[in-house]
């Protein structure tokens, strides 16, 4: 599975059609659960998750009336994909790979 069919699958049949950041982080992991573990998978996991937590950070910095809901929505699809990558692509500590140089974590 590519990056672009992973972020199709979570923003135009997950995201676009639940409001609730709940059902969200259910439908996202119903989703993961659902992937291979290749390599390929695993990269585009890892890439989304990476374009998720940078959203997040923009949300974050530009602190719309909307921030709350915005941001616990990238929380929901993010807390699954940081769980899959530890479990199916053997990463350690996912969640400093992903927010790395992102959220000012790391220069």
């Amino acid at each position: 599975m590519t990056p672009t069919d992973i972020e199709h699958v979570i923003n135009e049949e997950i995201i676009a059609s639940e409001y609730e950041p709940a059902n969200v982080r259910t439908e996202v992991e119903a989703f993961l659960a659902t992937l291979d573990d290749s390599e390929e998978t695993a990269a585009a996991v890892y890439n989304q998750a990476r374009a998720f937590a940078s959203a997040r950070h923009d949300e974050l910095v530009m602190r719309d009336g909307d921030l709350e809901r915005v941001v616990a929505i990238f929380d929901a699809v993010l807390e699954p994909m940081l769980r899959w990558l530890a479990a199916k692509a053997g990463m350690s500590d996912p969640r400093r790979y992903v927010f790395d140089k992102i959220d000012g974590w790391r220069t």
